[in-house]
């Protein structure tokens, strides 16, 4: 079954109102899709809306904007996106923003409020 065959029994079988994507850690830029390294993005969680157009290509690099994006996708971090990752995990932890997201949920994704 092809890609797109998948994609179109998970939509239907799971009445998706957008169409599942899927992300692949590559080597190379793939022949099939657009480089968005020249694009700067405001956060790695844009990408995903990109996503649901077509294929392209981005970076380690081109995901740094939003350091706990890349991080929650597994990036390898350079020294200066984890010290601003560190940054702002604390702010959010003085704020109460880590407790009430660890609050929220529990290991296995149900809501515990």
């Amino acid at each position: 079954m092809d890609h797109k065959a998948i994609a179109g029994m998970l939509t239907n079988s799971l009445d998706l109102a957008s169409p599942p994507i899927a992300l692949a850690f590559v080597e190379s830029t793939p022949g099939n899709g657009a480089s968005v390294d020249a694009m700067p993005a405001p956060s790695a969680c844009s990408f995903w809306r990109r996503a649901e157009t077509g294929i392209f290509f981005a970076s380690a690099k081109a995901h740094f904007n939003c350091p706990v994006g890349a991080m929650v996708m597994g990036f390898d971090l350079p020294k200066d996106v984890c010290d601003e990752l560190m940054g702002l995990v604390g702010t959010m932890e003085q704020h109460g923003i880590t407790y009430r997201i660890f609050r929220t949920f529990r290991t296995d994704g149900f809501f515990i409020d």
